[in-house]
């Protein structure tokens, strides 16, 4: 992955890639459908208990490759990347300490009714490899409607806070949190920026009074002298 900006969405994909992955299971196979919902930002829900969760990170990469056309034709080119490494824990079959799915599919359906874990591993990677490819042909706004079907807070107030010289602020997100979001880091970018501006301005007058200062002390002193 090329672009830095969609990594940390990246998880959201995956959770919902194994919401809908379970969707598909309990169709093919006729079972009844397992709510599993995902809790912002990266856990997995069933019957309001936590059943999974997902973890991304990510490492940054560059590497310089030499390119030759010919034997005097030589260049140079940078590619810069982002690999990720994506963890996925998801309770099947242990229902403690909270439940587990084959658990709550035996309450709706029997004693016979069970999902492997291959198989769920399969349909993810199936789920997955549709849905990364309509995340980085068209960002994460042509998931959005399905993600919202999905998660557990809608209807909720999602509430963002951050620590400014000690005193938290609070920013109510609301249902389009992704929205939200990407407002609430354009407003911490502008105010790095505003502050680099600032740093430099001083820098840039801090240089420019210590070359006044040098010319005063050397070259003021050398033409009162002739």
């Amino acid at each position: 992955m090329e672009d830095g900006q969609v990594v940390p969405l990246l998880q959201y994909v995956v959770s919902l890639a194994v919401t809908e992955a379970i969707k598909d299971l309990c169709d093919k196979n006729g079972l009844p459908h397992i709510d599993v919902r995902i809790k912002w930002p990266n856990d997995l829900y069933l019957n309001g208990v936590n059943v999974g969760g997902i973890l991304c990170t990510s490492t940054y990469r560059s590497q310089k490759f030499n390119v030759s056309a010919g034997k005097n034709d030589s260049s140079s080119v940078i590619c810069e990347w982002f690999l990720i490494l994506t963890g996925i824990g998801l309770n099947v079959d242990n229902e403690k300490p909270t439940t587990c799915l084959n658990a709550v599919l035996r309450e709706l359906a029997g004693a016979a009714c069970a999902l492997r874990r291959e198989d769920i591993a399969a349909a993810f990677l199936n789920k997955f490899e549709k849905l990364y490819g309509l995340f980085i042909n068209g960002r994460f706004q042509t998931l959005e409607e399905l993600y919202y079907k999905t998660w557990l807070h809608s209807g909720q107030r999602v509430i963002i806070q951050e620590k400014n010289e000690n005193q938290v602020v609070e920013n109510v997100a609301g249902r389009n949190i992704f929205s939200s979001l990407k407002a609430h880091r354009q407003h911490q970018l502008n105010s790095l920026k505003t502050a680099f501006k600032q740093v430099v301005g001083n820098l840039i007058i801090d240089i420019q009074s210590l070359y006044l200062q040098y010319w005063k002390a050397n070259y003021s002193r050398t033409g009162a002298e002739e």
